[in-house]
């Protein structure tokens, strides 16, 4: 039976699997922040998002999925594997 880790309180890490591969997101500004509704100007900067053509890497999480979604007319998005 194979060992799991356990955090402080006894319970089991629900992180990534061990040997998978992380994947992470690069994200692009590919418009300007002028013009575009208050929510998704916010959301873009919440992303780390300044300029337009400047690039960010984030976590393959659903929280950061669900912001990609908001505002698919304004970026670029590639997935780039890590290990």
């Amino acid at each position: 039976m194979p060992s799991r880790k356990l955090d402080e309180r006894g319970a089991a890490s629900r992180g990534p699997q061990a040997g998978a591969a992380a994947t992470r997101l690069r994200v692009t500004l590919t418009r300007s922040l002028i013009g575009l509704k208050p929510n998704h100007v916010r959301t873009l900067r919440a992303l780390g998002l300044r300029k337009v053509r400047a690039t960010v890497s984030h976590a393959d999480t659903p929280a950061i999925r669900g912001m990609l979604a908001r505002v698919p007319y304004a970026i670029r998005v590639e997935e780039e594997r890590q290990g």
